[in-house]
């Protein structure tokens, strides 16, 4: 056998002994129709898995207090107002907590966390009324210089063989972190314990029900051609055409084209204003190629709020994955 001799229990951790003795008997009296029934052995056990200093018991640590909100039957929700964020724009997250047992739970705050300036909400004791939801409502600003929310794999152009990743700790996962994470510090009986839930928009569909999205930071417009390549046989005007969806009500500015040295491009600069979100536009621009020209590159630049913005949206949407949005 693969693992005959080594010891993969608790007793292989310094005070991991005591740990499995009191699991062993949580797993032996566990019953399924009253799981509350089970809280008080898993909170025994706690603090003597938060004394382990080893990786492994840390990770065992987050897994005994998701078994214990399971066996509560906690309820922890962070949903926001949209699933589409923009810097400097304004974000609502509605915060829920409820507790299906009869097990006493107190709830004692709630932070958001993964932007600068998110804010906080400490409470007084607040029991946790069985089966009774508390709501609170916590609004914040999206940082002005907050980066753009798509994998991370693609946050940094790759070189044809392998993805450019900064965060070397981030290789592996599936998919990045939450934008924003709500952290909630719950009381159950003698133990505090934090829930991390991640912020993202839920609502309901017509067609699929109660459907989540996660949340991402896009940028006000979104900028695309709608060809992405455009062939010259001679030195002649042709038409590009560009296409703007807003990601906000309102969004106005100008656009303009940026081409090599010796192209035309005709206007050099077009205003542009998208009255509703998802709304889209489309300007278009003349372009002459220089004689001789084997290739070039456009790019096409908006401009608002005096910030310069290039990359257009995509949304990769299949059943049974959550969307991925990515700004080519």
């Amino acid at each position: 056998y693969i693992f005959e001799g080594i010891d993969t229990t608790w007793n292989r951790l310094p005070g991991g002994a005591a740990v499995a003795g009191i699991l062993k008997e949580a797993a032996a009296t566990f019953e399924p129709e009253q799981p509350e029934k089970t809280i008080p052995l898993l909170l025994k056990a706690r603090p003597l898995v938060a004394a382990i200093r080893d990786p492994w018991a840390t990770l065992k640590l987050t897994e005994l207090d998701e078994a214990i909100a399971l066996c509560s039957g906690l309820w922890l929700d962070a949903s926001a107002d949209r699933h589409t964020a923009v810097p400097a724009g304004e974000l609502q997250v509605n915060f829920e907590a409820i507790n299906r047992s009869r097990f006493p739970l107190v709830l004692k705050s709630v932070k958001l966390e993964g932007m600068a300036g998110a804010p906080a909400e400490d409470f007084a004791p607040l029991t946790l009324t069985y089966n009774q939801p508390e709501r609170r409502t916590l609004k914040t600003t999206i940082p002005p210089a907050q980066p753009y929310s798509q994998p991370y794999w693609l946050r940094k152009p790759n070189n044809g063989l392998v993805f450019a990743i900064d965060y070397r700790q981030m290789v592996g996962l599936a998919e990045a972190p939450a934008v924003l994470r709500a952290r909630i510090r719950i009381q159950a009986g003698p133990e505090e314990i934090e829930f991390i839930r991640p912020v993202m928009r839920r609502f309901v569909d017509r067609v699929e029900g109660e459907t989540t999205r996660p949340l991402v930071v896009a940028p006000p417009v979104a900028v695309s051609f709608s060809e992405p390549v455009l062939m010259f046989t001679e030195a002649k005007a042709k038409t590009v055409e560009v296409l703007l969806r807003g990601n906000v009500s309102g969004a106005s500015g100008d656009l303009r084209l940026d081409a090599p040295p010796g192209w035309r491009v005709q206007p050099g600069a077009a205003a542009f204003r998208i009255a509703a979100l998802d709304d889209e536009t489309a300007l278009s621009f003349t372009v002459v190629p220089p004689a001789g020209a084997g290739s070039g590159e456009l790019r096409a630049v908006a401009r608002l709020n005096g910030r310069e913005i290039s990359n257009g949206m995509r949304v990769i949407a299949h059943e049974g994955i959550p969307p991925q949005t990515i700004f080519p």
